[in-house]
């Protein structure tokens, strides 16, 4: 997959921006705020992902403008396609189009512009919350599967019905008939959702796997692990074709008195826990920092390959000012493995790499400055 056409138009700093990227590497490069972060969070948000900031619409809509206009072209193996999207500061405005159609849900975006981000907070993604890891799955998840983002979206609805219950419970209000209506419906979602994490995570650990035998020379290994709060075995009982629904539905029932006391669901998706190992133990307890971004740069080249064996098409890499958080050996590992993708890159001036399309970012305008091999490890030369 491959980016033709960028056109960018009241996004934040950004104002009448277009251009066509390289269809290898792209070092975007300038002083801080000038434009870099945004034109990438830009890019992002036409796969149909949130922000990777946490902004909402209207806060990255151009101070002096009323609205945002964005359009990406791009071409997969079989044809060209774009994504528009528009918005003001009133939510009620928001539109997207794919392929010139209105897209009903995110469900209708996702899985079209395949992208895969890295940002300083990544590095950090073994060391964060159990939230932090579990948001990220079901992005990749909802990355290969679209309508899974749906499926989560209910869940979320219908557990906030649950809890909304369980506290009145807890005060001597509402009935357990009630209560087993929203354990079912509960249990249904929880189930299927159980059953797509857990699939995934079997094809990302073993594709992460593979590069951190790379990124450590083969003295160490990683591990991935899906933990469920639900299933005491969510493996033997994927693998022995047990009722999921059921198994779930029986344990939030047994889980009801205590669930009542506390006023809230205490076990479920929302709760489960994606477990990183190297050599057996937690490298978010045991492991250096060089240790946990290395696995968090193989976990992010695993969703990357993830992508391309679900799909068929090799995604888009977005590189927003990680190199400079990493060192030589590590940045040697980022680059060769970027070297057949098309990648967007930002950076400071003093820490430009001489390969690619090299552009220059100044008060949300871009400049092209100069042209290299895509390949770092070439004799660097005009192409």
């Amino acid at each position: 997959m491959i980016i033709t056409n960028i056109e960018v138009d009241g996004f934040r700093n950004i104002n009448d921006l277009a251009f066509q990227p390289d269809p290898g590497v792209n070092v975007i490069c300038g002083s801080n705020a000038q434009g870099k972060t945004n034109l990438l969070e830009a890019i992002w948000l036409a796969s149909g992902e949130k922000s990777f900031r946490g902004a909402r619409d209207r806060e990255m809509v151009s101070l002096d403008l009323e609205d945002t206009s964005v359009r990406i072209d791009f071409k997969t193996s079989e044809r060209m396609q774009n994504v528009s999207y528009s918005f003001s500061r009133n939510p009620k405005d928001k539109e997207v189009l794919v392929n010139g159609i209105k897209a009903r849900t995110s469900a209708d975006v996702l899985g079209r512009l395949l992208l895969v981000i890295f940002t300083p907070d990544d590095l950090n993604l073994t060391k964060g919350s159990p939230a932090v890891r579990r948001d990220f799955l079901d992005m990749c998840v909802s990355q290969v599967r679209p309508r899974f983002k749906t499926m989560i979206d209910e869940y979320n609805n219908i557990l906030e019905q649950r809890n909304n219950l369980l506290k009145s419970m807890s005060m001597g209000r509402g009935s357990e008939d009630e209560l087993d209506v929203w354990d079912f419906q509960l249990a249904g979602r929880g189930a299927c959702i159980s059953l797509f994490r857990y699939t995934y995570i079997d094809g990302l650990a073993r594709e992460a796997a593979k590069y951190y035998d790379i990124i450590s020379e083969g003295k160490e290994s990683l591990e991935i692990k899906y933990i469920s709060t639900i299933y005491e075995n969510l493996r033997k009982s994927i693998l022995s074709k047990t009722n999921l629904k059921s198994e779930y539905y029986q344990m939030l029932k047994k889980n009801r008195p205590e669930d009542i006391r506390l006023g809230y669901t205490a076990n479920g998706i929302h709760r489960d826990e994606v477990c990183v190992n190297i050599n057996g133990f937690p490298v978010k307890q045991y492991g250096s920092q060089g240790q946990n971004r290395s696995a968090a740069l193989c976990i992010k080249f695993g969703q990357a390959m993830m992508l391309k064996t679900e799909t068929g098409e090799e995604p888009v890499i977005l590189l927003d000012d990680v190199l400079s958080e990493l060192d030589r050996d590590r940045q040697k590992f980022v680059l060769s493995n970027i070297v057949n993708l098309q990648t967007f890159i930002t950076c400071c001036k003093g820490e430009i790499k001489k390969m690619g399309s090299i552009y220059e970012m100044a008060d949300g305008k871009l400049d092209l400055v100069d042209i290299y091999s895509s390949n770092p490890f070439e004799k660097r030369g005009e192409k």
